[in-house]
Protein backbone atom coordinates (compact mmCIF):
# COMPACT_ATOMS: atom_id res chain seq x y z
CA UNK A 1 0.00 0.00 0.00
CA UNK A 2 2.62 2.61 0.99
CA UNK A 3 4.98 1.85 -1.93
CA UNK A 4 2.14 1.62 -4.21
CA UNK A 5 0.60 5.42 -3.33
CA UNK A 6 4.46 6.72 -3.19
CA UNK A 7 4.46 5.83 -6.79
CA UNK A 8 1.45 7.46 -7.98
CA UNK A 9 2.42 10.41 -6.03
CA UNK A 10 5.38 10.17 -7.77
CA UNK A 11 4.07 9.64 -11.20
CA UNK A 12 2.06 12.95 -10.59
CA UNK A 13 4.88 14.77 -10.29
CA UNK A 14 6.66 14.11 -13.56
CA UNK A 15 6.84 17.00 -15.60
CA UNK A 16 9.31 20.21 -15.96
CA UNK A 17 8.21 21.58 -11.91
CA UNK A 18 10.22 18.61 -9.92
CA UNK A 19 13.16 16.47 -9.93
CA UNK A 20 12.58 13.44 -8.39
CA UNK A 21 14.88 11.83 -6.09
CA UNK A 22 14.93 7.93 -4.96
CA UNK A 23 16.50 7.25 -1.48
CA UNK A 24 16.41 4.46 0.46
CA UNK A 25 18.58 4.63 3.40
CA UNK A 26 18.50 0.77 3.54
CA UNK A 27 21.14 0.59 0.86
CA UNK A 28 23.48 2.29 2.87
CA UNK A 29 26.36 -0.13 4.12
CA UNK A 30 25.89 1.69 7.63
CA UNK A 31 24.32 4.21 9.75
CA UNK A 32 27.31 6.46 9.28
CA UNK A 33 27.10 6.46 5.48
CA UNK A 34 22.97 7.42 5.19
CA UNK A 35 23.85 11.18 5.02
CA UNK A 36 26.87 10.43 2.66
CA UNK A 37 24.82 8.21 0.51
CA UNK A 38 21.97 10.80 0.47
CA UNK A 39 23.87 13.58 -0.50
CA UNK A 40 25.90 11.41 -3.78
CA UNK A 41 22.78 10.61 -4.85
CA UNK A 42 20.86 14.25 -4.40
CA UNK A 43 24.74 15.71 -6.26
CA UNK A 44 23.98 13.02 -8.97
CA UNK A 45 20.56 14.21 -9.76
CA UNK A 46 21.19 18.01 -9.64
CA UNK A 47 24.51 18.42 -11.15
CA UNK A 48 22.57 17.12 -14.64
CA UNK A 49 21.35 20.72 -14.24
CA UNK A 50 24.54 22.52 -13.08
CA UNK A 51 27.53 21.10 -12.95
CA UNK A 52 28.70 23.33 -9.55
CA UNK A 53 26.02 21.08 -7.59
CA UNK A 54 28.96 18.75 -7.27
CA UNK A 55 31.62 20.98 -5.84
CA UNK A 56 28.68 22.58 -3.57
CA UNK A 57 27.54 19.86 -1.89
CA UNK A 58 31.06 18.27 -1.62
CA UNK A 59 31.96 21.67 0.45
CA UNK A 60 28.88 21.51 2.59
CA UNK A 61 29.45 17.99 3.28
CA UNK A 62 32.74 19.11 4.34
CA UNK A 63 31.84 21.49 6.36
CA UNK A 64 29.10 19.89 8.58
CA UNK A 65 31.79 16.85 8.93
CA UNK A 66 29.94 14.47 6.70
CA UNK A 67 33.06 14.29 4.78
CA UNK A 68 36.80 15.11 5.00
CA UNK A 69 38.07 16.37 1.83
CA UNK A 70 40.96 18.00 3.68
CA UNK A 71 43.67 16.51 4.90
CA UNK A 72 45.10 19.25 6.72
CA UNK A 73 45.83 19.72 10.60
CA UNK A 74 43.40 19.68 13.30
CA UNK A 75 43.36 23.31 14.06
CA UNK A 76 42.89 24.60 10.58
CA UNK A 77 40.07 22.11 9.88
CA UNK A 78 37.95 23.13 12.94
CA UNK A 79 38.54 26.79 11.95
CA UNK A 80 37.07 25.95 8.76
CA UNK A 81 34.46 24.12 9.97
CA UNK A 82 33.24 27.02 12.36
CA UNK A 83 33.84 29.65 9.71
CA UNK A 84 32.61 27.87 6.60
CA UNK A 85 29.83 26.16 7.54
CA UNK A 86 27.43 28.79 7.21
CA UNK A 87 29.33 30.62 4.15
CA UNK A 88 29.05 26.77 2.23
CA UNK A 89 24.93 25.91 2.91
CA UNK A 90 24.49 29.52 2.05
CA UNK A 91 26.26 29.40 -1.11
CA UNK A 92 24.63 25.80 -1.60
CA UNK A 93 20.77 27.36 -0.57
CA UNK A 94 21.72 30.42 -3.33
CA UNK A 95 22.08 27.73 -6.11
CA UNK A 96 19.12 25.63 -4.75
CA UNK A 97 17.12 28.72 -4.62
CA UNK A 98 18.41 29.71 -8.40
CA UNK A 99 17.32 26.13 -9.41
CA UNK A 100 14.06 26.61 -11.42
CA UNK A 101 12.18 23.13 -10.47
CA UNK A 102 11.24 21.51 -7.10
CA UNK A 103 13.29 18.94 -5.51
CA UNK A 104 11.12 16.07 -4.03
CA UNK A 105 13.28 12.93 -2.02
CA UNK A 106 11.10 10.84 -1.76
CA UNK A 107 12.54 8.28 1.30
CA UNK A 108 11.51 4.60 0.74
CA UNK A 109 11.56 1.82 3.62
CA UNK A 110 11.74 4.47 6.51
CA UNK A 111 9.77 2.15 8.72
CA UNK A 112 12.13 -0.95 7.99
CA UNK A 113 14.95 0.95 9.18
CA UNK A 114 16.61 0.21 12.76
CA UNK A 115 16.16 2.96 15.79
CA UNK A 116 19.74 4.64 14.65
CA UNK A 117 18.98 4.67 11.23
CA UNK A 118 15.60 6.21 11.80
CA UNK A 119 17.39 8.64 13.93
CA UNK A 120 20.11 9.25 11.49
CA UNK A 121 17.05 10.15 8.74
CA UNK A 122 15.74 12.29 11.25
CA UNK A 123 18.71 14.59 11.57
CA UNK A 124 19.17 14.30 7.42
CA UNK A 125 15.65 15.99 6.91
CA UNK A 126 15.81 18.11 10.04
CA UNK A 127 19.28 19.71 9.08
CA UNK A 128 18.63 19.88 5.40
CA UNK A 129 14.49 20.82 5.44
CA UNK A 130 15.69 24.30 5.57
CA UNK A 131 16.93 24.20 2.37
CA UNK A 132 13.46 26.01 0.53
CA UNK A 133 13.69 24.26 -2.79
CA UNK A 134 13.43 20.76 -0.95
CA UNK A 135 10.71 18.69 -0.31
CA UNK A 136 10.91 15.29 1.79
CA UNK A 137 8.30 12.66 1.12
CA UNK A 138 7.89 9.02 3.40
CA UNK A 139 5.18 6.69 3.63
CA UNK A 140 5.63 4.86 6.96
CA UNK A 141 4.13 2.93 9.31
CA UNK A 142 3.74 5.19 12.68
CA UNK A 143 2.83 2.82 15.21
CA UNK A 144 5.76 0.25 13.92
CA UNK A 145 8.30 2.93 13.81
CA UNK A 146 7.76 4.30 17.50
CA UNK A 147 8.07 0.44 18.52
CA UNK A 148 11.26 0.60 17.18
CA UNK A 149 12.27 4.16 18.65
CA UNK A 150 11.26 2.87 22.00
CA UNK A 151 10.30 4.95 24.86
CA UNK A 152 13.12 7.06 24.49
CA UNK A 153 12.03 9.01 22.18
CA UNK A 154 8.30 9.54 22.68
CA UNK A 155 6.23 11.32 25.28
CA UNK A 156 3.05 12.15 26.59
CA UNK A 157 3.28 15.12 23.77
CA UNK A 158 3.16 12.99 20.71
CA UNK A 159 5.56 10.24 18.72
CA UNK A 160 9.29 11.54 17.85
CA UNK A 161 8.09 11.00 14.28
CA UNK A 162 5.94 14.29 14.42
CA UNK A 163 8.75 16.23 14.81
CA UNK A 164 9.87 16.36 11.47
CA UNK A 165 6.51 14.84 9.79
CA UNK A 166 3.46 17.11 9.24
CA UNK A 167 1.30 15.17 7.81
Amino acid sequence: GKTSYMNMVKESMQNEKYVIIDFNPRHSKDVKFIQEDFFKRLSSKLKVYNGEFSNLFEDYLDAISIIDKKNITSYFRSYNKINGRVSSKTKLQDAINHFNKRIVVFIEDFDRLLDCEIIEVFKLIDENASFSNIIFISAYDKNHMNKVLGSKYSNEDGYFSDKFFTL
